[in-house]
């Protein structure tokens, strides 16, 4: 979404769902815009995550008891890099120390070349990494410029850092396509196109 790339698309059905077998929001809602019933079958994952960001919360994954804090790098290369790990298997023991010796200098390398990343405590204490939540709940970039180490307009840093900021807020305007399948589909329908849909088969 940062990059403008395509988020897939939301798949609800249109129903005044009387007979059918309703779960709790995870997203809150406070009013239906719409005259019918609208049942979201595919995409909770992504809006409840994407809710939680710009609502300034860390995302809950089922699965794990501490929820996550996803990273912004404000210093990331302009371009994606296409990195291929090679892992061939092999007896040389020398390759096999380098590799298990590698320093904290080669992870901030790797670590550098990302946009995104899920906080770690290493993450935590790199000026130019800010936690994405914290950037939605202000409209400041003040504080975020200042842990980089920007001190003043003049720094060739500013410009760049506070474009990356507004278009990292720029999220909450995404507009996801929906797919919405009428009232007229019967259950088994609507479970068939979700099921197929799930297998990437549609």
């Amino acid at each position: 979404m940062y990059r403008d790339y395509p988020s897939g698309a939301i798949l609800l059905w249109d129903t005044a769902a009387d007979d059918v077998p309703l779960q709790d929001f995870a997203v809150e809602q406070e009013k239906n815009p719409f005259s019918t019933l609208r049942l979201l079958l595919d995409g909770q994952q992504r809006l409840t995550s994407l809710s939680a960001v710009i609502r300034g919360e860390p995302v809950k994954v089922r699965g794990r008891v501490k929820p996550i804090d996803i990273w912004f790098n404000l210093d990331h290369p302009d371009h994606l890099a296409v990195v291929t790990e090679v892992n061939e298997s092999s007896d040389n023991e020398d390759l096999e120390e380098d590799e298990a010796d590698s320093t904290a200098d080669d992870l901030r390398s790797r670590m550098n070349r990302m946009t995104f990343v899920v906080g770690t405590k290493q993450i935590e204490r790199m000026p130019q990494w800010v936690r994405v939540s914290d950037v939605f709940r202000t409209d400041s970039n003040g504080p975020f410029l200042e842990r980089a180490g920007v001190e003043s307009f003049g720094d060739p840093r500013y410009t760049k850092y506070d474009q990356r900021l507004a278009k990292l807020r720029g999220i909450r305007k995404y507009v996801y396509r929906m797919d919405v399948l009428p009232q007229t589909m019967s259950y088994e329908e609507v479970t068939e196109i979700w099921r197929r849909r799930g297998d990437q088969r549609l």
